[in-house]
């Protein structure tokens, strides 16, 4: 039998692989994978995960967690705030106008305006796809567990179970 395991935070990784399958879903062709080129210094070929990661950043939508060297933090868990980001730009790419971003309105009042990611935070919200931890927080840090994801997923790319 095949789990899901709801509950546990979500890695970059195990991220990647939803994100690019939803991108599929959604709009076949658009998330090709191909055999791993070592982009990411933390990222070898035998990763089961590699191609997906490595498509995300051909398409733009994954630029790592480190510049120099290039690092994707594979392990690592994803926030909140990370995953707008994300699924906001997987959604632009199958659908051009689907998450707009713009100057953020302050919905949320614990993500500041000069966060990088408000733009995408509100983006989502205002697209019907995020909401927050409460009537008026995003709880941008927590950590992005494996239903939560699928939740930003289902609604971003329309997918049906």
């Amino acid at each position: 039998m095949t789990q899901y395991c709801p509950a546990p935070s979500a890695q970059r990784q195990q991220m990647a692989k939803f994100i690019c399958r939803s991108l599929e879903a959604a709009s076949p062709g658009s998330c090709t994978t191909a055999p791993c080129s070592n982009i990411f210094d933390d990222v070898p070929n035998t990763n089961i995960f590699c191609s997906d990661i490595e498509a995300l950043y051909t398409l733009g939508l994954a630029s790592g967690c480190q510049i120099n060297p290039l690092l994707f933090c594979p392990n690592d868990f994803i926030q909140r705030q990370h995953m707008t980001k994300f699924v906001c730009l997987g959604m632009e790419e199958v659908n051009p106008g689907s998450c707009p971003t713009a100057a953020c309105a302050g919905i949320f009042t614990d993500v500041d305006l000069a966060n990088p990611f408000c733009p995408f935070i509100e983006g989502l919200y205002n697209a019907g796809v995020a909401n927050g931890c409460t009537a008026n927080q995003f709880c941008p840090e927590l950590m992005v567990t494996r239903d939560q994801m699928a939740k930003f997923l289902i609604n971003g790319f329309n997918l049906t179970l």
